[in-house]
């Protein structure tokens, strides 16, 4: 799950999840954390997370997705 930056145009560094629920929980809470060093506090309109794979444990493989799907914008976790 990466967040893309509107303003940079380009993607994070993907971050791992158990599924989307989680995801957009953590990226809930990081959004409303207080500082003056978090971008995704700061600016929640520029970002949006995306979700570009699955990790098979069975064999222990990413799986990507022919392209990167739109899962939540930080701006609407704002609270």
């Amino acid at each position: 799950f990466p967040s893309h930056d509107t303003c940079m145009g380009a993607f994070m560094v993907p971050m791992f999840f158990q599924n989307r629920a989680a995801a957009v929980r953590s990226l809930g809470d990081a959004v409303n954390r207080p500082s003056q060093d978090n971008n995704l506090h700061q600016h929640p309109e520029h970002f949006q997370l995306y979700e570009i794979g699955e990790f098979d444990d069975e064999v222990g493989l990413v799986v990507s997705f022919d392209a990167p799907e739109f899962v939540v914008d930080c701006q609407s976790l704002v609270r």
